[in-house]
């Protein structure tokens, strides 16, 4: 895996981290134990609004999501170094799965990661199209605990064309703590991520309307793959 720094210029530079997998050279092995673990996972087939995922989804976005939370771990460790733990939970259940934890002095920080696919300019993505994510109420997943931070990544192709078999590149593309998604975000409903206002959102989650309901900030409006780095820093105590 050949990790490199992009730079998106516009209003601003936002920096990513990208992550270059080779399934059919250095990176075999890792493709295959992620692909074998998805294989094994126990989790819903159904997407946030409770429709079913065909297999070829449910495979690619699950070894999207195992590939995120394992990348982003590995490079926290590279910069945190020793001293600092950092480390991935299995799966078990929604209600008390954290994707990373970050342990200092026995004090613990919960990160969550959201990682998507959507292929479009890089530019478009990060300016337009995607949101960092916070907790989200589904049908099937009523009351999602409230981490620390919100990472985010991404794989610029779509989800129906992603083959894990062929190179790809994983981007790891900054993040926001849950206090700035809250203060400064939106709440948006549905597959379509339609913003409603906060009146909305009350009644919605008053009823039982199974609409999904999310916490969202714009991408670029967050910090980016340098700047969410040196905020969980300042979180732990490591600067």
């Amino acid at each position: 895996m050949k990790k490199r720094s992009e730079i998106i210029r516009y209003e601003r530079n936002y920096s990513l981290v990208a992550f270059d997998i080779f399934p059919q050279g250095t990176d075999a092995d890792r493709v295959k134990e992620i692909i074998n673990e998805v294989k094994q996972h126990g989790a819903d087939t159904r997407d946030t609004d409770g429709e079913e995922r065909d297999k070829a989804t449910l495979l690619n976005t699950r070894y999207l999501g195992i590939l995120a939370e394992r990348v982003i771990a590995a490079h926290l460790r590279t910069i945190f170094g020793k001293g600092i733990r950092v480390f991935n939970r299995r799966f078990e259940r929604y209600d008390t799965h954290v994707d990373i934890e970050i342990e200092v002095d026995d004090k613990k920080t919960d990160l969550e990661v959201r990682s998507s696919f959507g292929y479009s300019p890089m530019q478009d993505l990060i300016e337009e199209h995607f949101d960092h994510l916070g907790p989200y109420r589904t049908s099937f997943k009523p009351g999602e605990k409230s981490k620390e931070f919100y990472l985010r990544g991404l794989i610029n192709k779509s989800v129906n064309d992603f083959d894990y078999d062929r190179e790809h590149t994983f981007y790891f593309a900054g993040g926001a703590s849950y206090q700035a998604i809250k203060e400064e975000g939106k709440i948006k409903k549905g597959r379509k991520m339609e913003e409603i206002d906060i009146e909305e959102a009350e009644r919605l989650l008053a009823s039982e309307n199974q609409t999904t309901l999310y916490r969202t900030l714009e991408l670029w409006k967050g910090k980016d793959a340098v700047e969410i780095i040196d905020l969980i820093k300042r979180k732990i105590g490591a600067v």
